[in-house]
């Protein structure tokens, strides 16, 4: 646990200030790639590959049961930087991105659906005949949505906010992923989160990115003609 701990240290600070040198605004391809595979992923499994090994070698737990340990401590690991990690870097830096919050009115009506989405999928609100299964995953193509629309910061409050609610529903026993017989509702609603924060971070940053580019170019042309 003490190795995972410390690459996890050292990647960040090979990110945030060594060669590697992520921009904290996360408007990049390069630097949102950088942060969730070295960043998160990286240290994730080598911290789940260590730690359930000590546990298992310590006898607090039989050999059999490694495989979904490591799992769970991997997924674990790796949620918490991929979902806090971006909310709280770009929102340190959003007043470089705020200018790229394009359609207010837009973001105020995926913002309200989004939620709306939450509460069917998350909530004992649901229609009986309403399978919770269904509007958990409209919330992708709502996040899908956000990020072509909005900016990187907005995007990771919003995959933060269905995070926390899919969380809370899911212990509440709400939802598609809550307790049922037979089923690792722990492990599907970590692969529903970090697919949503994947698409959504990744989506963000390569519209960011293109929106600077058509920018640069529009003001590039603009140069030209005068």
């Amino acid at each position: 646990t003490g190795l995972g701990a410390m690459l996890g240290a050292a990647s960040a600070r090979l990110l945030l200030r060594g060669k590697l040198a992520v921009d904290p605004a996360l408007e990049r391809l390069r630097d949102i790639t950088l942060l969730i595979g070295p960043g998160a992923l990286l240290p994730a499994a080598v911290s789940g590959i260590i730690g359930p090994a000590a546990i298992c070698l310590a006898g607090h737990a039989p050999w059999s049961s490694y495989g979904s340990l490591a799992l769970n401590w991997t997924m674990g690991d790796a949620m918490g930087v991929v979902l806090l990690s971006p909310f709280v870097l770009t929102w340190l830096h959003a007043s470089r991105t705020r200018q790229a919050l394009r359609g207010a009115v837009d973001l105020g009506v995926i913002t309200i659906a989004l939620a709306l989405v939450c509460l069917l999928a998350f909530s004992d609100i649901r229609p009986s005949e309403l399978p919770p299964e269904a509007p958990a995953f409209l919330a992708f193509p709502l996040i899908v949505w956000m990020a072509l629309r909005s900016a990187p910061h907005a995007v990771a409050s919003a995959v933060l906010a269905v995070a926390a609610m899919a969380a809370w529903g899911t212990a509440a026993g709400h939802g598609p992923f809550a307790p049922q017989s037979g089923t690792p509702a722990p492990l599907l609603l970590d692969g529903f989160v970090l697919s949503i924060a994947l698409c959504g971070h990744t989506l963000a940053a390569v519209s960011a990115e293109l929106r600077r580019s058509l920018g640069a170019l529009g003001a590039s042309d603009q140069r030209f003609r005068s």
